[in-house]
């Protein structure tokens, strides 16, 4: 385990020096896996897919929040960007069935304000959306 850590406080030296290099946040995420902390792992994730969106890679972000959502789905931030990310993408469908997940996960936590922001959302990718739900 040493060695691990070892190289994990190296990993956050670097991003030190240079918070925007995604190469070390991969990294970095590989090692959170190794020893078994995914939510750590999924954050390294995150960040590094903001960091492709930023740059304009947006196939490259979704596909590292998609991933960071695997080590830890109950991460509703990660999910919300991917959800906004495959909208910005035009990947509606997608994007609907990623804000209904969110959805599902605010009304559960009575979050009546976030549960209006998700709804608005996913009426504007779909109008027809709420017909949808009465049928």
């Amino acid at each position: 385990m040493n060695r691990i850590d070892d190289e994990i406080r190296a990993c956050e030296q670097a991003l030190l020096r240079n918070p925007r290099d995604a190469d070390v946040l991969l990294r970095l995420s590989g090692l959170f896996v190794k020893k078994g902390d995914r939510d750590a792992a999924a954050g390294c994730l995150w960040r590094a897919a903001n960091l492709c969106h930023e740059g304009g890679v947006a196939a490259e972000a979704i596909g590292l929040l998609k991933q960071a959502l695997r080590l830890n789905p109950r991460r509703l931030d990660i999910l919300d960007d991917l959800a906004r990310t495959l909208a910005n993408a035009g990947e509606r469908n997608q994007a609907i069935n990623c804000l209904e997940r969110l959805l599902d996960a605010r009304a559960f936590a009575h979050d009546a304000a976030s549960t209006v922001d998700v709804l608005t959302r996913i009426r504007l990718l779909d109008p027809s959306w709420k017909a949808k739900l009465s049928v």
